[in-house]
């Protein structure tokens, strides 16, 4: 069995995609962003069907002790 940090990245995108399409969510927010582009082979995927389903994607790297 996988330790909690070593599951597939994508599984979880997966489950957080399920919820979002069910509440029909306006807006998602990602955290770590910079981890998460690391996996071209499932960032790009997850892009693409945010896009599909008619989100704007948009990603930076924010400071968020500079945001208070």
């Amino acid at each position: 069995q996988l330790h909690r940090t070593e599951r597939p990245v994508g599984d979880e995108f997966g489950h957080y995609l399920r919820l979002v399409w069910s509440l029909r969510a306006d807006y998602i927010v990602f955290e770590n962003v910079p981890r998460i582009t690391a996996y071209s082979d499932v960032w790009q995927p997850l892009i693409a069907r945010l896009r599909k389903r008619g989100y704007r994607v948009t990603h930076q790297v924010v400071c968020a002790a500079s945001l208070g």
